[in-house]
C-alpha cells in the first residue's frame, strides 16, 4: 500500500461518507476529503462511479475507484484487519450482524435522503402514501 493519502470523495454533509470517514480515521489511514455536489456540472462523480453516487474512495497509485459507502465500509474492514480497531465482533455471525446493521442504517438513511427530497417538492406535487412508505 502506498504511503500517500487516499481520497473520499464526499458531499458534505453527508450521512454515507461520515461512516467511511471514522473507519478510515479510527483505522490511522492517511486520507483527505473531496467535497463536491454530484448534481453539478463541475462534478468529477461520474469519472469514478457508474451509479454518480458518492462515496467514493480514490487511490493515489491509480487503482480503480471504490463506490457506494457500505462497500467502501467493508473494504476499509478486510483490507486494514491487521490495523485495530477491528471495526467488527470478530465471530462469522456477530460480524455478519454487524454488517446486517450496516444495511438497515443504510437504507434508512436512503429513506430519510428520500422523504427529505419529496418534501422539496411544491406541496400539491407531494405524494404523501410515498412520504408515509419512506418515513416507516
Amino acid at each position: 500500500m502506498s504511503a500517500k493519502a487516499l481520497t473520499l470523495i464526499s458531499a458534505t454533509p453527508s450521512v454515507y461518507a461520515r461512516m467511511n470517514y471514522i473507519a478510515l480515521s479510527l483505522k490511522g489511514i492517511s486520507f483527505n476529503v473531496h467535497n463536491e455536489i454530484p448534481w453539478h456540472s463541475t462534478t468529477i462523480t461520474p469519472r469514478h462511479s457508474p451509479l454518480e453516487q458518492l462515496s467514493i474512495l480514490l487511490f493515489p497509485d491509480g487503482r480503480p475507484p471504490i463506490y457506494q459507502s457500505a462497500h467502501i465500509q467493508n473494504y476499509i474492514v478486510e483490507k486494514y484487519a491487521d490495523r485495530g480497531p477491528s471495526l467488527l465482533p470478530g465471530g462469522i455471525d456477530e460480524n455478519l450482524l454487524a454488517k446486517q446493521i450496516v444495511a438497515l442504517s443504510v437504507g434508512s438513511m436512503d429513506a430519510l435522503v428520500l422523504f427529505g427530497w419529496e418534501t422539496r417538492r411544491k406541496q400539491e406535487q407531494q405524494n404523501e402514501k410515498w412520504k408515509n412508505r419512506q418515513f416507516r
